[in-house]
């Protein structure tokens, strides 16, 4: 009998003790900015375009120095043309250019700005640009993203980046051969 109650007192001091070395997690907050980009975000993901639109509006009216407002006028472009409004997403992709031309995503705007032109059926202005846009790029990565999107299930995606492929393929083919394979 006197053993069980030094049994029992020894499981709850080693439970205590576990329990205290668990860390805390403390709540996460985000500042206003975060906040609201982040609330934009699920509202794209839960397909709530007209609600994303406003709230990628609003984070670039109230934050335009933040880290995220070239991510922001991307998605505002992607939403626009997602909704089929090309005109507007041409400007978002040609302001994103315009006020953060060091930002990540001006290639992949200039190539949107393309797919615009093209969706609209303006083949001379995607011929046209294309000129300017192959001199620009530094990469093949939109080609390769369009060329792996044909072996997969979305394959429209591919479709959508067809204008790019058709300029785009010639100087992937020369630079191919340039290189020495598995050199």
């Amino acid at each position: 009998m006197f053993m069980k109650p030094i049994r029992i007192i020894f499981f709850v001091t080693a439970v205590l003790f576990l329990w205290a070395c668990v860390p805390k997690m403390a709540p996460v907050r985000l500042d206003p900015a975060d906040a609201l980009f982040s609330r934009a975000e699920k509202m794209l993901q839960a397909e709530s375009y007209p609600e994303a639109l406003d709230a990628y509006g609003e984070y670039l009216e109230r934050f335009p120095d933040r880290p995220l407002a070239d991510a922001a006028l991307m998605k505002l472009g992607s939403v626009y043309a997602i909704l089929g409004d090309n005109e507007k997403a041409r400007n978002a992709y040609e302001r994103l250019i315009a006020e953060y031309p060091e930002s990540i995503f001006v290639p992949d705007a200039r190539i949107e700005i393309l797919t615009t032109y093209y969706n609209q059926g303006y083949y001379e202005d995607v011929i046209t640009q294309a000129a300017d846009l192959i001199e620009v790029l530094v990469s093949g990565g939109h080609f390769l993203e369009s060329m792996c999107c044909w072996a997969t299930p979305i394959w429209p995606l591919a479709l959508q980046r067809m204008p790019f492929i058709i300029i785009y393929w010639p100087s992937v083919k020369l630079e191919s051969r340039k290189r020495k394979p598995f050199s």
